[in-house]
């Protein structure tokens, strides 16, 4: 099991996103969100987005994309608490990397 956390200080928000990664794919998610409910929405639609899917796809979604993911429009404050997820994401895929387990590039 892999594992990405990010904290926003300016809020409190922190969040850890778990995956099991099979065959360059992400087998199962998980998350443990404390924070506003903008995060912890974030993190249940990641989630749900991502499992199943191939790292690479996971790899590659962008600040922009996550945010039309959350399907709501955010204020700029708000956009930061919903894009913790995309920063946590993006660690756990380049902890995955470093151990060999995944295909995925992360920028």
């Amino acid at each position: 099991t892999h594992s990405g956390y990010a904290r926003n200080a300016a809020c409190g928000d922190d969040v850890t996103i778990y995956a099991e990664i099979r065959d360059s794919k992400i087998a199962e998610c998980g998350f443990v969100a404390s924070g506003c409910m903008v995060c912890q929405a974030a993190a249940l639609v990641l989630c749900e987005h991502i499992q199943g899917k191939e790292t690479a796809s996971a790899a590659a979604i962008i600040p922009q994309h996550m945010l039309e993911l959350i399907g709501v429009p955010l204020t700029p404050r708000r956009q930061l608490c919903g894009l913790l997820l995309h920063y946590a994401l993006q660690k756990l895929l380049a902890s995955a990397m470093d151990q060999g387990i995944s295909e995925a590039s992360v920028d």
